[in-house]
């Protein structure tokens, strides 16, 4: 009896499966890289420390992938070096808390189509849009990259710093005091309070109301500083004497 032609064919395939299985491995493809996580990576480390993500507990160490809502504490040494995927970089100085509370990517507009083939079987091109993090003590360095569709902010229990693309640092004491030093571009810095007008402090020079109308600090010069103070507002923003500006400074070099 003579097989038909198209049967033994197929029957003698060396991949007798590939037409079926083909359209659930493009499936899982696409799915990886549309719903991959963003990842922060630990490219330096100067002494030792943790991060707690997900309950349970990891020591610090290069090459750590850290994804939202992971919680970096520093030992005293143990400065850490870490890269965001739009390359800015944060330096988390010794005895320091730091929570990376919103890490968000979207799908970057492409508008090559003869690229998508090549961005399907590797990863799909995307861009940061928004960067939250909660620092609750010790002090971190920032280098933003520029991005008009980024927003990029810093928490504490004292203040908010909003920023574009910049150099700046944010402090936080034991006492939930935050520092706020500029080395270049543009912060705002908007007091947490629970203080009424009445009460809270007189604010004149480069002040500013949000939406919600909320105090709101502009700091746009090199070396401009601000303290904020739990629940009773910030002073003036000033211009930081070089022994502050370096004593800060210190504590985020050598990695």
């Amino acid at each position: 009896m003579r097989m038909p032609r198209f049967l033994l064919a197929r029957t003698c395939s060396p991949y007798p499966l590939l037409p079926v299985l083909l359209p659930t491995l493009l499936f899982l493809l696409l799915s990886n890289n549309l719903l991959a996580a963003p990842m922060v990576e630990v490219i330096a480390l100067r002494g030792s420390g943790e991060v707690i993500a997900n309950g349970k507990t990891t020591a610090l160490a290069v090459g750590l992938q850290l994804q939202q809502g992971a919680e970096i504490r520093t030992h005293s040494p143990g400065r850490a070096k870490l890269r965001f995927p739009d390359n800015s970089v944060v330096i988390v100085s010794d005895a320091s808390r730091m929570t990376i509370e919103q890490l968000t990517e979207e799908a970057a507009v492409n508008t090559k189509p003869s690229a998508f083939v090549s961005e399907l079987f590797t990863h799909q091109a995307k861009q940061l849009t928004q960067v939250q993090l909660m620092l609750a003590t010790g002090l971190i360095g920032q280098q933003v990259t520029p991005g008009e569709e980024k927003s990029w902010s810093v928490r504490s229990r004292s203040s908010v710093t909003a920023v574009r693309g910049t150099e700046f640092q944010v402090a936080v004491n034991p006492d939930q005091t935050s520092e706020i030093h500029i080395s270049s571009g543009s912060i705002s810095v908007t007091p947490v309070t629970t203080a009424s007008p009445q009460t809270a402090r007189q604010q004149t020079t480069r002040q500013q109301t949000d939406a919600q109308g909320a105090t709101r600090f502009v700091l746009d010069q090199p070396n401009q500083g601000i303290d904020c103070r739990l629940n009773l507002g910030c002073d003036q923003p000033k211009v930081w004497g070089a022994k502050r500006v370096n004593a800060m400074l210190e504590r985020l070099s050598g990695i």
